[in-house]
């Protein structure tokens, strides 16, 4: 792991919390961290300026390690720390509060008369130009005759960034929490780097959480209007399989999306006006997608933001290349596709043909389907990976294969998800993860994020489902829990708790591997 950009720090302390690992322990690691490196390295008094957020924290517990081992120490704080809004960091103030070993003053822009000089002033939230009081402190920090040290990284520059902004402190030493930030190659030549381990444990990065959602999914905007959060064209469905086609479209629908388009057989769109009333239908008089529908579809594209085709659709080698006809038009378009169910089946007989994705595109297997487009995916975890991979670089799409653990990867990325239960494995719980994938690909994520995070959604509302109704469950039921999910991901997934994995599934396996696969 080289570098990490703030949102990616976001997510893995938001997804450290729903495996236990709370701000306040990753906090009191990466405070107690600072006072090591400055121990190892300098003597002398010690001045910490703080300021909001969760860098103060920091501060306030390298305060007190500080002072355990000999320290002078004292607290300037820029900002009140009864007014930090970082829960964690406020529950350390009142313990670095309690100490009277501590020195604590507001700083008034006076000079700092110290050996050491410890920067906790603004971290990764940081973003934008720097004004005051911040401004102040970080010039008297500049010209202070004291060592100087960055926790995280210097104030004043922006996280994401390796430019140098106007005003910044210039420190001896950082110490980095996790892993380094794009912005600390502004200072690498000059300063010394450490980067802290802090606790965040392998599965924040590498299994999907609600740290995915909530730094990934977007807002809605107070001015937003009717389309700006989605809209998703649905090509699925046949005589035979009408609810295939609505489920897929309500999955859509619960994935936050503003308008769903459904293209379907006769049959299909009389059964959906009626249980979703919200969908725009187009319907067609074959019993299974005819020229009519791809003639629709294509039509439709034009106000679509994403595609699901698939579910439902039945299989023979017209419909093969009337697949081939609607993804072609979307990618055309440089509309993203997800591709479930008898449409992966099309897509391998389409391969085989030499077809390639022109554009992005999801495929949503079981190990069943998986074998249209590589082999059958072995069950021990490792192997699979591998095949999952491999497959993606060769098909050039993302692959979410679903299983104990969900696999996805791009061919270059790798997520896991491990959210789901076994009361899932019901009739049209695939249906619905097309249709959540696809709404979150019409919101503009990329398309490992949408399916990665469809997938935990998905698991984590199947969970929740099994918690409150038991294991006898329809599509629907879980369903019902996908906006619960996606208003409060860390209280569902503390509340449902994690799956430990059987050994039949993880065998002998080198977690360390896939992360340095990433």
């Amino acid at each position: 792991m080289d570098e990490l950009s703030s949102i990616e720090m976001r997510r893995l302390e938001l997804n450290s919390e729903a495996l236990g690992v709370t701000s306040f322990l990753l906090m009191e690691n990466a405070g107690k961290s600072v006072a090591q490196e400055i121990a190892k390295r300098f003597q002398g008094k010690v001045v910490i300026l703080t300021g909001s957020g969760g860098k103060a924290g920091d501060g306030y517990v390298a305060a007190r390690h500080l002072s355990c081992l000999g320290y002078q120490v004292e607290i300037k704080w820029v900002v009140d720390p009864e007014e930090n809004k970082n829960e964690a960091a406020r529950l350390h103030w009142k313990v670095t509060n309690n100490l009277n070993s501590i020195a604590i003053s507001k700083y008034q822009g006076e000079d700092l008369r110290a050996d050491i000089v410890v920067d906790a002033l603004l971290g990764t939230g940081f973003k934008g130009k720097l004004l005051q009081p911040y401004k102040e402190a970080v010039e008297k920090i500049n010209l202070a005759n004291a060592k100087k040290v960055s926790i995280d990284l210097p104030t004043g520059l922006d996280p994401d960034s390796s430019d140098p902004t106007e005003f910044y402190v210039k420190p001896h030493l950082v110490v980095t929490m996790h892993a380094r930030k794009p912005c600390l190659k502004v200072v690498e030549r000059e300063s010394e780097v450490i980067v802290a381990k802090i606790g965040i444990p392998l599965e924040a990065q590498l299994f999907v959480g609600p740290g995915d959602l909530l730094t990934k999914i977007p807002k809605r905007d107070a001015l937003s209007k009717k389309g700006d959060s989605g809209k998703v064209l649905v090509v699925a469905g046949s005589s035979q399989y009408t609810g295939a086609a609505i489920l897929t479209c309500l999955g859509c629908f619960r994935s936050g999306v503003d308008l769903v388009y459904l293209v379907s057989t006769r049959e299909t769109v009389e059964a959906a006006r009626v249980v979703l009333p919200e969908l725009i239908c187009s319907e067609y008089s074959s019993s299974f997608l005819d020229e009519t529908g791809v003639e629709k579809a294509l039509k439709l594209l034009e106000k679509a933001k994403s595609l699901a085709i698939g579910p439902g659709l039945d299989f023979d080698e017209k419909i093969v290349e009337r697949v081939r006809l609607i993804v072609d038009g979307a990618f055309k378009k440089r509309i993203p596709v997800v591709a479930d169910a008898d449409a992966i089946k099309c897509v391998g007989e389409l391969l085989k043909q030499g077809w390639k994705p022109a554009g992005s595109l999801i495929v949503t297997p079981h190990a069943g389907e998986f074998a249209h487009i590589s082999s059958t995916p072995p069950l021990e975890l490792g192997k699979r990976v591998e095949s999952v991979i491999q497959a993606a670089k060769n098909v050039r799409c993302t692959i979410l294969l679903k299983g104990y653990v969900d696999v996805i990867s791009d061919g270059l990325d790798l997520r896991l998800s491990a959210s789901g239960v076994p009361a899932m494995a019901v009739a049209g719980t695939g249906d619905l993860l097309t249709g959540v994938v696809a709404g979150f690909l019409s919101k503009g994520l990329k398309p490992i994020d949408a399916a990665s995070i469809g997938a935990y959604t998905l698991g984590l509302a199947g969970s929740l489902a099994q918690k409150l109704k038991g294991e006898h469950l329809v599509a629907r039921d879980i369903a019902r829990y996908i906006p619960f999910v996606l208003k409060q991901p860390i209280r569902v997934a503390l509340d449902c708790g994690v799956r430990r994995l059987p050994s039949q599934v993880v065998g002998e396996l080198n977690w360390h591997s896939f992360i340095n696969q990433k």
